[in-house]
């Protein structure tokens, strides 16, 4: 390989970075990146045979640079504790991230999307990590067994990745768009600074340190707010023919003509009903999603204190991943074939007025998270058990058998690594003084 060669090859995949990047890589168009690098789409495959190979060379750059990053970061950081390990480590991420916003989009957008089909060397990246926080964990707080050390490993990698994605949160008063991420964003280096240390804090001292559960209580509401498949609606149709055809042909052979067949209709009569295949599936996840919501709340308003509310998310949560293997298969079919599910901001609305407890904890104290829209602590709730789905039993296996692990991540979520003192926290609070000053008294009476 010349190095003109190898020169336009690296062009090729910088642009498909930044071109598919803008669309959260759910329109990944060869044109599009020929366009911008003003050859013909032909001309591209005299580097690339096809899309896959080139999104092949992408994880591989990707995997390359995180890795080089991370064995830097590792090289040049030697703390004495968690808590300099945790803002060592932020430091390092929010840097590489904020460098290479596109990145950042990739691996939301299309690699932690794919879990089941991650390359050794993605996968590898957590090994040297876990090496560099455990230790510092097991010193910190000695009866924590393997499992929870673990568990705190994961949860200040995943935690920190998802602080990274709010600096790109679209502003609220931005022009009707579809997706809530804007990475074209440029963050200033005041703002990113701002918001690492936000994450650093949270990370250290959790997110309601007064909240509090024993493992009977959380027995208890484990086996009252489970989900299981009873509780689901009848099987759609659709679902289970895109469920059926990926088990027989697999992601990349699951065309819509299968599943139309599977059905037992045409393609044309299919999009009869749907303008397309996109509105098809997102009009069937809308169906499932609305009913999740019920479910969801009808759980949470049977339990009376807030730390009893915000575990039944947690459960909720849980179990209906569990209990719906179905959906999450759509999922990763549509993911698969990036279909985008970003809901539009008229459709959150409704469902972040459903959750009124966190605003209620907000104010009297119990949630110590001070934004300004405290159902970002579900959302992360949720991209945080969307990962560890996958090291919980089975939904055979029932409640009992995901208490312990749901009880670890709850723990870590109220109080953090167990490294705050809640008598001196550096989170500013942007309540009013006369509302502050109504918490207090109203503790006290």
């Amino acid at each position: 390989m010349n190095d003109h060669h190898r020169e336009q090859k690296t062009a090729i995949v910088s642009t498909a970075f930044i071109e598919w990047g803008k669309t959260h890589f759910t329109a990944m168009s060869l044109q599009a990146i020929a366009s911008k690098l003003s050859i013909t789409k032909p001309a591209l495959y005299r580097y690339f045979r096809n899309k896959d190979e080139l999104l092949d060379t992408m994880v591989a750059t990707f995997a390359g640079d995180l890795q080089s990053g991370i064995a830097g970061f590792l090289d040049r950081s030697a703390p004495d504790s968690v808590e300099a390990a945790v803002r060592d480590y932020y430091g390092f991420l929010f840097d590489f991230f904020t460098a290479r916003r596109y990145y950042l989009a990739f691996l939301l957008f299309y690699v932690l999307r794919r879990i089941k089909v991650l390359p050794p060397s993605l996968s590898a990246l957590r090994v040297p990590l876990n090496a560099y926080f455990m230790p510092l964990l097991e010193t910190r707080a000695p009866n924590r067994d393997s499992v929870s050390r673990a568990a705190a490993s994961r949860f200040i990698q995943m935690h920190g990745i998802f602080w990274v994605m709010q600096l790109y949160r679209r502003e609220r008063n931005a022009a009707a768009e579809s997706r809530l991420l804007d990475f074209r964003k440029r963050i200033p280096r005041s703002e990113m600074v701002k918001v690492r240390d936000q994450a650093v804090v949270y990370c250290l001292e959790g997110y309601c340190q007064r909240a509090g559960l024993d493992e009977a209580a959380m027995a208890a509401i484990s086996a009252a707010c489970w989900i299981s498949p009873a509780d689901l609606p009848e099987p759609d149709r659709i679902f289970s023919a895109v469920e059926a055809v990926i088990g027989e042909a697999g992601l990349s052979g699951a065309s819509v003509e299968r599943i139309a067949e599977r059905i037992g209709i045409n393609k044309s009569s299919l999009y009869f009903y749907f303008k397309n295949r996109d509105t098809m599936l997102k009009e069937t996840i809308r169906r499932e999603r609305d009913h999740f919501i019920a479910l969801l709340v009808e759980r949470i308003e049977t339990r009376a204190s807030f730390a009893e509310k915000l575990f039944a998310f947690c459960v909720a949560i849980l179990s209906y991943m569990k209990s719906n293997p179905p959906l999450m298969s759509v999922l990763h079919w549509m993911q698969y074939q990036n279909i985008g599910l970003t809901p539009f901001k008229d459709d959150l609305q409704p469902l972040i007025e459903k959750f009124d407890f966190l605003k209620r904890a907000q104010r009297s104290g119990e949630l110590t998270y001070r934004g300004e829209n405290p159902v970002l602590i579900l959302v992360f709730i949720f991209f945080f058990l969307m990962n560890e789905n996958r090291l919980v039993p089975s939904i055979g296996a029932g409640p009992r058998a995901a208490v312990r692990h749901l009880g670890r991540i709850f723990s870590i979520l109220c109080r953090g690594l167990g490294t705050g003192n809640p008598e001196k926290r550096n989170i500013t609070d942007t309540r009013s003084t006369q509302c502050r000053k109504q918490s207090v008294s109203a503790r006290r009476s």
